[in-house]
C-alpha cells in the first residue's frame, strides 16, 4: 500500500502524516520517492518507525518535479 503526492512544479513545506488504527498496524513503513505519481517505479526508500500512536510523519522543506510519500507492508 502507498500514499504518494506529486509536485510537477515547485512545492514548499509539505507535511505528510499517515495514522494507522491500533490493529492492524503495518509490519514495515518506508518514506519513498517514485519516478512518476501513477504506477511509478520506486527510486529510493528509507525505513520509518511508527510513533507510539501508530502514525508516521515527514516534513519536506521543498519538492520539485517529484513524487514522494509513504509506502507500507502488512
Amino acid at each position: 500500500m502507498e500514499l504518494a503526492f506529486a509536485a510537477p512544479l515547485a512545492a514548499g513545506q509539505i507535511v505528510s502524516v499517515v495514522e494507522f488504527p491500533s490493529a492492524p498496524r503495518p509490519a514495515r513503513v518506508w518514506w519513498a520517492t517514485w519516478d512518476h505519481h501513477r504506477d511509478g517505479t520506486v527510486l529510493g526508500e528509507t525505513p520509518v518507525a511508527l510513533a507510539g500512536d501508530g502514525s508516521v510523519h515527514r516534513f519536506v522543506p521543498a519538492l520539485e518535479h517529484a513524487a514522494a510519500g509513504f509506502r507500507w507492508a502488512w
